[in-house]
């Protein structure tokens, strides 16, 4: 269930001019969003429209309906924080003071706390940043065919391979949701499952963080962690999924716009993964960050377990995170960003880019003399009146955080806009006094403290719910920030229209920058066509958890915009955000405050066909029926006590795990590359294209186009390992098809090539010699049949040439 960012806590303290202190202000949102709903009685409509808005953010009616019955309304009273030990002390300290300690990455401790004491143990002198857990959100044939990657599965003639890799002697570690372990596509030909090991994360009806451990033992007895989602199911496929057997499909109907019986015909599958033979290990559950870094420890945890036990391998290890938030000061600094940086050093690390590249959730103001004002508002895209739906109602929920440059203080205050006016203000919302921050709220129903502003006119003429404003120095990076949170619904007898609109007002200090960062869940940041107002930006929309160091940040671009569905129907995506080559425009990316730009590299993403799980299938098929399910999906395959479909989806969450599996071929070719090793090879390779070249936005792609092929050889290039055949030096050689006639032959760290082609009677036909690794041998003029060629003497591949 997605928990909605609200209001922060307003603590009544006195502070100092910077208004420093151990929580910060999303933590303080989140305890406030605690107390409000638990003194909320259940029947209240506040209640009742703080859910619907916050398990649903992006008004997917249909989904949200087919769902809703298995929700859990239950308000956890504990929940996982990051802490950052103060100087002087060590973990001890904290578990002296009674605190639940599971994780230490240096001076940080991942620990269980009850949501009402986070604030005394904020407080404790051991204690120097406390910040709860965040919610995170889920963000082949083609794909495979594009990269090569079909080519390096087969070990083909026609790419020069003399072996396959496919992954073998590497773990490929995700942690997701919606996993289904039971597919086919993650089982042996024996039907015996592939995944080594599963931790299921969540919180136990006590409020309690708990995992159980599946292997090959006791597997059967997990289904799945939650039926309401297939994402986990649909990222392990692309990575790592290996069922290439028998499979239903459908005839495209003969006119694509005339429906007619589907027929239905066998075919082997297409839509396995990257990596068909590498080793699983999966975390599932919840998808809060305390969870993601449980997750991944017990996953390294695995892999050096395997290291110790098993020797025919040196089992590197892959992680895939097809997950992000947009919370944050995108800043490497924050507690999450340095553990993930400290986990990146032990295994590669690939995480989406976001999914929100086409949302003005960012905005960014370098201030001047005379030039020290910027204003803007808040847009609700997610959820606005139709009049043709008298029950529909115009909301704005989530929060915009707003970073300064260093600690230098800017003022901040939240203003209701007249449209009617010109939209002038119509009501400042200041903080007020030496406060923290001042919650404004339309009635008592939302009132917390004695502090909270209740029922201004103006105010309750615009909106029922609440707004607040606040402002801290963030202890984790040294950034003054201010934060204005709300969630407000209009009031349809006076603001019917959104007349009244909801935006901010910053000044700040010549010399000195913001960046502002929506959580992009059913707003932006927009200037509504007004002078004087500033619009919001998409560049800046890169997830907050893609910033570390030592992670792959992973952007996408379409290799397939349309597919024909299990009723034999053609669906498509339409417009230049998904033109076939192009960056898709979901894609998310950013310039940080350090300089970087980001993503790393953009991969397949675009309506990429993968595993569903069989759990959220039954749950559609019992909601809609199974007209439905054939509309949705692409391929299945019937068992006996279970259906396994395959869909398409779209996301940098499916890109991810493309350049995760590539990486896992890499790292069977090269077990010793590190994660500077793989960031120097995807740049080296990167396509830049047409399509790369001619986006406006070419921070967009980041290095260009991901290639696993090319990447691939880089890898060999840079390993001390013999090679792949029985050659008398092992080393290395690979054929790349460039054209209909032109082939590249590579020989990993060969000094010079020397390549003779031959027919198969023996007859010498082309000689060909160069300095380097590569050469190119072109066929062009001569006779089509089968060839031989050697290289450097003893390396011999045969192809042919038609």
């Amino acid at each position: 269930m997605k928990q909605p960012s609200l209001l922060f806590s307003l603590l009544v303290i006195a502070a100092a001019p910077a208004f420093s202190q151990s929580l910060d202000l999303r933590s303080l949102s989140e305890i406030r969003q605690y107390k409000l709903m638990k003194a909320l009685p259940e029947s209240s409509k506040a209640k009742r429209m703080m859910r619907q808005i916050s398990e649903n953010p992006r008004n997917d009616k249909q989904a949200f309906d087919a769902v809703a019955q298995l929700q859990d309304n239950a308000i956890p009273e504990t929940t996982i924080a990051f802490i950052r030990i103060a100087d002087g002390f060590t973990a001890d300290d904290l578990s002296a003071n009674g605190i639940e300690i599971r994780s230490v990455y240096g001076d940080i401790a991942i620990a269980k706390v009850r949501m009402d004491e986070a604030e005394a143990i904020a407080d404790l002198e051991c204690v120097k940043h406390l910040q709860l857990q965040r919610q995170l959100y889920t963000n082949m044939d083609i794909a495979r065919a594009e990269q090569g990657v079909d080519l390096i599965h087969h070990g083909s003639s026609e790419a020069g391979l003399t072996v396959p890799y496919t992954g073998k002697g590497v773990i490929t570690g995700i942690v997701d949701q919606g996993v289904d372990p039971h597919h086919i596509n993650f089982r042996y030909s024996d039907g015996q499952s592939r995944i080594e090991a599963l931790w299921h994360w969540r919180m136990n009806t006590q409020g309690q963080p708990v995992s159980n451990f599946y292997n090959y033992t006791n597997i059967g007895d997990f289904i799945t962690d939650t039926e309401q989602t297939y994402h986990g199911t649909h990222t392990l496929g692309i990575m790592s999924g290996s069922y290439n057997g028998p499979v239903t499909v459908a005839k495209p109907w003969a006119d694509p716009t005339v429906r007619e019986p589907a027929t239905y015909i066998t075919e082997n599958c297409k839509y396995y993964g990257v990596a068909p033979q590498a080793s699983i290990a999966v975390s599932c559950g919840d998808l809060q960050d305390g969870f993601i870094a449980y997750g991944m420890e017990d996953i390294l945890n695995f892999a050096e377990w395997m290291r110790e036990n098993d020797t025919r391998y040196k089992w590197p290890l892959v992680w895939n995170l097809s997950l992000g938030s947009n919370q944050g000061p995108h800043d490497k600094r924050t507690m999450l960003n340095t553990v993930l940086n400290m986990l990146g050093t032990k295994g590669i690390i690939c995480i989406s880019a976001g999914n929100e590249g086409d949302l003005k959730i960012a905005l960014k103001k370098t201030f001047a003399e005379g030039d020290t004002r910027v204003k803007t508002m808040i847009y609700p895209y997610g959820y606005q009146y139709d009049p043709s739906k008298p029950e529909s109602f115009t909301a704005r929920q989530g929060s915009i955080a707003i970073y300064s440059d260093d600690d230098t203080p800017f003022e901040l205050q939240a203003v209701i806009y007249n449209k009617k006016r010109g939209y002038r203000e119509a009501k400042r919302m200041p903080v007020i006094g030496d406060n923290i921050g001042t919650y404004y709220c339309s009635s008592k129903d939302y009132q917390m403290e004695d502090t909270d502003v209740v029922g201004d006119a103006t105010f309750c003429k615009a909106f029922d719910g609440y707004v607040g404003v606040g402002r801290l120095v963030d202890t984790e990076t040294g950034r003054y920030y201010g934060m204005v949170d709300y969630s407000v619904i209009n009031n349809k007898e006076t603001n019917l229209n959104d007349d009244y609109v909801l935006g901010f007002e910053v000044i700040g200090k010549p010399g000195h920058k913001i960046e502002c960062y929506g959580d992009a869940q059913n707003t932006w940041m927009d200037n509504y066509g007004v002078e004087g107002f500033t619009d919001g930006s998409t560049d800046g929309s890169i997830s907050d958890i893609a910033v570390a160091d030592n992670v792959i940040a992973v952007g996408s671009y379409n290799t397939r915009n349309q597919w024909t569905c299990l009723d034999g129907g053609t669906a498509h995506y339409e417009g230049d955000a998904f033109k076939v080559g192009g960056i898709s425009g979901f894609s998310s990316y950013g310039t940080l405050s350090d300089g970087r730009e980001l993503p790393l590299v953009c991969a397949p993403g675009s309506a990429i066909i993968s595993s569903v799980s069989y759990p959220f299938a039954k749950i559609v098929e019992q909601a809609y029926g199974e007209e439905y399910l054939n509309f949705m999906c692409q391929a299945k395959r019937v068992e006996e006590k279970r259906v396994n479909y395959w869909k398409q989806e779209v996301g940098t969450s499916m890109s991810t795990p493309f350049v995760a599996g590539s990486i896992a071929l890499w790292l069977e070719a090269n077990p010793d590359l590190d994660v500077n090793d793989v960031k120097e090879i995807i740049r080296k390779t990167a396509v830049r294209d047409d399509d790369v070249n001619n986006t406006k936005e070419q921070k967009r792609w980041g290095a260009g186009k991901f290639n696993a092929l090319a990447g691939l050889k880089e890898a060999i290039r840079m390993s001390g390992i013999p090679g792949i055949t029985t050659d008398t030096n092992n080393d290395r050689l690979i054929l790349t098809r460039e054209g209909d006639r032109l082939y590249k032959a590579f020989v990993g760290n060969a000094d010079k090539m020397d390549a003779r082609v031959y027919t198969v009677d023996g007859r010498l036909v082309m000689h060909r010699s160069g300095a380097g690794d590569e050469l190119d041998i072109d066929f062009t003029g001569m006779n089509a049949g089968i060839y031989i060629i050697n290289v450097n003497g003893h390396h011999n591949s045969r192809i042919i040439v038609k």
